[in-house]
């Protein structure tokens, strides 16, 4: 994708946590499971359905159903080496878990789901999840995917993770404060892409993203009360 995509965030943030003065926050450290093959969001087929599974460097995460759009939280994810294992299950069949093991190579992932409660088991193949679109399309859809995002408060770094998906939803991990919010309302309609998510709670003020998506990356700054700081994001 050769063009740039304007976009803007609208969110509700927690306003003593990240824009209280714009205190120093000392910046994160580059650690090497930051760079694990198994974080980022995958698309996995099998017989049992297709999903997305996202796994944050924190080792949370959450699957994603592709076709019938329900979502929920993974549990006991382990990561070592290429190697991923965790366990999830339909939100409204908490009694049925499903215990993924996989391995990744490159962009590809494969394994097997397994269920001790059913006896059952399949074989699973996924890639990395990301905007497949053509056309104009691919600039409609310009950020779905999932991305690694920095922006710098008073001099110090600041990091997410932004999941979104084709259908309007997604996803946006703090690792400062250490929560994670579902993204709404997002406008996947024209060239601007518009959110509207909340953000750690109630009692927030509003923060405006506006920036450009240029092919794998992404560049702008957040503002909110006659404030603002630089953002800059790289697809994963």
């Amino acid at each position: 994708m050769n063009e740039k995509l304007n976009w803007k965030i609208g969110a509700v943030v927690i306003a003593t946590a990240m824009f209280a003065g714009f205190s120093h926050i000392a910046p994160a450290e580059d650690s090497d499971s930051k760079k694990s093959p198994v974080f980022g969001a995958w698309s996995l087929s099998s017989d049992w359905g297709e999903h997305i599974i996202v796994v944050f460097p924190d080792s949370s995460g959450i699957i994603k159903d592709a076709l019938d759009g329900w979502s929920n939280e993974l549990s006991d994810v382990k990561c070592e080496g290429n190697a991923l294992n965790l366990v999830w299950s339909h939100p409204q069949k908490a009694e049925i878990e499903v215990v993924f093991e996989g391995t990744v190579k490159d962009d590809k992932i494969v394994g097997g789901y397994s269920s001790a409660s059913t006896g059952m088991n399949t074989d699973v193949e996924g890639v990395a999840f990301s905007n497949d679109a053509s056309g104009k399309d691919a600039e409609r859809m310009a950020l779905v995917g999932y991305w690694e995002l920095v922006t710098d408060w008073g001099g110090g770094a600041w990091d997410y993770s932004l999941v979104a998906f084709s259908d309007g939803t997604g996803i946006l991990k703090d690792f400062e404060q250490d929560y994670t919010s579902e993204i709404t309302g997002v406008d996947l309609s024209g060239k601007e892409t518009q959110f509207t998510f909340l953000f750690g709670g109630e009692g927030g003020t509003d923060v405006e993203f506006e920036g450009t998506i240029t092919g794998g990356e992404l560049e702008g700054e957040f503002s909110s009360g006659g404030k603002s700081a630089p953002v800059e994001g790289m697809r994963n």
